[in-house]
């Protein structure tokens, strides 16, 4: 089974960024309020002398500097980094119930890169007997890669770590007011 899901990429967002976005796209969300935090205006409060982005009193209660915390907050999305040893059961759990899910694999296991070191974030989007499918979001690609499921399993004997996302919540309407407030 491969889920019909559109990359979301571009040169401005990280790789966990990507994954998270194209998940939030996959459940017909937007994501772009998870960028709060990156609003770039610097201000300093009178008698302050510690800069302070414009983002971090958007929402009280609320991390602004934790794109996880506000793709929940605004989008209804949860996020749980997890650490796993059965990987291969987590992705056929997951993927049955059509979710995407983030693994990082070394590079020597892609046959499609020519990174030597690091990490590859890899968003399993399916599986088949043999196989996992997926996008490489370091790469300049937005090709769907195929790896196999024996040397993903073998790589999470030592990168076993995973994430996982889930619908929690209704998305959260935001009006001009409140960001100019």
């Amino acid at each position: 089974m491969i889920l019909d899901v559109q990359l979301i990429k571009n040169e401005s967002i990280y790789c966990k960024e990507s994954a998270l976005a194209t998940v939030a796209n996959w459940l017909n969300r937007d994501y772009r309020m998870m960028f709060i935090a990156m609003l770039g205006f610097d201000y300093t409060e009178e008698g302050n002398m510690t800069n302070r982005k414009l983002g971090e009193r958007i929402v009280s209660g609320v991390s602004m500097l934790d794109i996880e915390s506000t793709l929940q907050y605004y989008h209804g999305i949860a996020v749980e980094n997890k650490m796993v040893s059965n990987i291969d059961e987590i992705i056929v759990e997951q993927i049955d119930q059509k979710m995407p899910v983030l693994t990082y694999i070394q590079p020597a296991l892609c046959e499609w890169t020519r990174e030597v070191e690091g990490i590859v974030f890899f968003l399993v989007i399916g599986y088949d007997d043999s196989f996992v499918y997926g996008f490489d979001l370091h790469s300049d690609s937005s090709s769907v890669e195929k790896l196999l499921i024996r040397d993903l399993v073998k790589c999470y004997t030592s990168l076993n770590e995973v994430q996982l996302y889930k619908v929690v919540s209704d998305e959260r309407m935001v009006t001009i007011e409140e960001i100019k407030e």
